[in-house]
């Protein structure tokens, strides 16, 4: 299940990137030391990412950035009462255009993905 957090008057919204020992869509779970990890790379290579919609080439989104990029450093109540578990990799971006900040409000953008690749150490 996606989390997301959405502040109307500034047009941002937080997504969780991902959360540690949860097991996602794929079947994988990650550790809160390799979300470090990735986060940590993340934030340095950012200038290099751009968002796009399903990982999908020729999807670049210039009417949003990346405007941050932080991991929980507790576990966050949310108003839905499944919390954000300590270890998460949150990001925050901004919508610069009010078609793409609409299509976050009305459920059509839902969440982020972390776009990569993984080694399998079994």
């Amino acid at each position: 299940m996606q989390k997301i957090f959405k502040n109307a008057h500034k047009q941002i919204a937080t997504f969780v990137v991902l959360e540690p020992d949860t097991v996602d869509r794929n079947g994988d779970s990650i550790t809160a030391d390799e979300i470090l990890k990735t986060a940590i790379e993340f934030f340095i290579n950012k200038d290099k990412k751009t968002i796009n919609t399903n990982h999908e080439r020729g999807t670049d989104r210039f009417d949003a950035v990346y405007v941050g990029s932080w991991i929980a450093p507790v576990d966050i109540p949310t108003p839905a009462g499944e919390p954000i578990k300590q270890g998460s990799w949150l990001v925050d971006i901004k919508f610069l255009s009010e078609e793409t900040w609409q299509k976050v409000l009305d459920g059509t953008i839902t969440g982020v993905s972390m776009e990569g690749y993984a080694t399998y150490n079994p």
